[in-house]
């Protein structure tokens, strides 16, 4: 990074005129930190009122909607009753959680480019939420950016961050570095919580301040990480920069974005044929065609992806009116009339029968 009196990294976020994602392989240690904070039974209902199963956790490549995912966040902290969930969540983080960019930043060269590396390709983890670091009059200047309308969940995703940088940064380098602040917009959670954040950062923490960020010293990124390796991070670099190329490409298939795209709105009911056109980028006239042009419409579409989304959250154990939300229905009597068309039993039948030997 260059050493001139300011520097904005570009690029962190790929603009999207889409929803944002999130990886579910974030999903994975915040329902661990909610098993251990309040038990088991609290993770398991988390997964089943927001439809994750363990093949959505094991896929590196699924997704869930940034919005869902502040949501789930919300949820697990009322129902842990955690003030410092964000922070509780962040310490569960390891290299093998953030998959190839948890690798590239334990094979830099020093803390300096882990932080860079980490703001060009966090797409590959997750959308909207972007960081920004800055130099000037020997200090830098980490900036969090959230998405969208101020909400609860932004308080504990700037905390999750702040430990990410701080704790695990000092485990990366395996040593401590002074933090010059650490500021918060948002109000100290409780004086207990508060005072837990600052024994933990072991730096003064401000809140109600003007922004999210890190402030350390200019020296702090020249420090060196201990597991750097200069052949396994210039593999981990090609890598990450592959995925995000791929990650950033629209689809050349236009059912399979049309899925995709349909999966993400539908707990909130099937989106308008013109909502979906200006998502794909196309006018509605021309998305009827092309969809004709594959030998279906979207109604069909539509239909398809609810009958084989139905199967597979009822065989994950999901209540009938959890499912019959997640598939944007209006009311479970109209996601029963569906099932039977579909299956010419009801949900019930369906499962008693599946789950016979």
């Amino acid at each position: 990074m260059s050493h001139a009196p300011t520097v904005r990294n570009q690029g962190y976020a790929r603009p999207t005129m889409r929803e944002p994602t999130v990886a579910t392989r974030l999903v994975a240690p915040l329902l661990e930190t909610c098993a251990k904070l309040s038990g088991g039974a609290v993770a398991r209902d988390l997964r089943r009122r927001f439809g994750i199963d363990e093949a959505a956790l094991a896929d590196p490549e699924a997704r869930m909607p940034l919005p869902r995912f502040y949501d789930l966040l919300e949820d697990a902290a009322a129902r842990t009753g955690d003030d410092l969930l964000g922070m509780h969540y962040s310490l569960g983080f390891d290299a093998a959680s953030l998959d190839v960019l948890g690798f590239l930043a334990m094979t830099s060269v020093n803390l300096g480019v882990a932080f860079e590396r980490m703001f060009r390709y966090q797409a590959l983890l997750y959308e909207g939420e972007f960081g920004t670091i800055e130099r000037a009059a020997g200090r830098v200047t980490v900036r969090i950016l959230n998405w969208g309308p101020a909400r609860p969940a932004h308080r504990m995703w700037s905390e999750a961050a702040a430990v990410d940088m701080v704790v695990n940064g000092r485990r990366m380098v395996g040593q401590e570095f002074e933090v010059h602040e650490l500021r918060f917009r948002h109000a100290a959670p409780t004086p207990v919580a508060a005072r837990r954040l600052r024994e933990l950062l072991a730096a003064p923490v401000r809140f109600e301040a003007e922004d999210d960020a890190l402030v350390v010293p200019e020296a702090v990124l020249a420090l060196p990480m201990p597991s750097a390796d200069p052949a396994m991070f210039e593999y981990f670099d090609r890598e990450a920069a592959r995925r995000a190329a791929e990650f950033a490409r629209p689809s050349s298939n236009l059912l399979d974005e049309l899925r995709r795209v349909i999966r993400a709105v539908l707990p909130e009911g099937v989106p308008e044929l013109s909502a979906l056109a200006e998502e794909l980028e196309h006018s509605p006239r021309t998305l009827q065609r092309r969809l004709a042009e594959h030998g279906t419409s979207l109604r069909q579409v539509v239909d398809e992806l609810r009958h084989e989304l139905a199967l597979h959250h009822l065989a994950a154990g999901l209540s009938i009116a959890e499912v019959s939300f997640l598939l944007g229905f209006s009311e479970p009597s109209a996601f029963h009339r569906a099932f039977k068309r579909w299956t010419d039993r009801t949900p019930a039948q369906w499962r008693k029968r599946s789950a016979s030997p």
